[in-house]
């Protein structure tokens, strides 16, 4: 009887830990209110919309799919990180999206089953506020990706079209 209530006891513990990572960018944005560490950035710029995506699509390939490596040592550790990153863009005449995935090739142990492309880090609306005038929307890590911010505020409101230094994240 003993074993029979210490297994359920497990089975009950296991479970209170299980969860599940989005899958995909409308799962992300449903995930994001309220959540840990997530922060969602509204504000509206005077381009629009089908500018911002076509800034979108020109620059978020060429400067965010990258493969970054990482090493760190202390006294009795070593430790090497490769994360892949992978931006998707869609963009019409009524709206644009730009998705971020980072998927951990080597050095770090995926806890939750996570989309193909690794887990949405950053997902970026802009839809239409008006004439030229287009409002965006920016979920994902609340610390440790400001340069990717930036970037993404740049791009949308026209000011620059530089990469961000993906060195620089985490």
């Amino acid at each position: 009887m003993r074993t029979a209530i210490g297994l359920f006891i497990a089975a009950l513990a296991a479970a209170g830990c299980a969860g599940k990572m989005p899958q995909t960018a409308d799962e992300f944005r449903q995930m994001a209110p309220g959540a840990f560490m997530v922060q969602v950035q509204d504000f509206e710029v005077k381009r629009a919309v089908r500018d911002v995506g076509e800034t979108f699509r020109r620059r978020a390939p060429e400067c965010l799919n990258v493969t970054i490596r990482t090493t760190s040592s202390a006294p009795g550790s070593y430790q090497v990180i490769e994360t892949a990153y992978k931006a998707t863009v869609i963009a019409g005449a009524s709206k644009a999206e730009l998705h971020l995935q980072q998927k951990h090739l080597k050095g770090v142990i995926a806890v939750y089953e996570e989309p193909v492309d690794g887990r949405y880090l950053f997902v970026v609306d802009a839809v239409p506020a008006g004439a030229r005038a287009t409002k965006v929307q920016i979920i994902g890590p609340s610390r440790g990706y400001d340069v990717v911010v930036r970037a993404f505020k740049a791009w949308a409101d026209g000011s620059s079209t530089a990469c961000p230094d993906m060195t620089k994240i985490g």
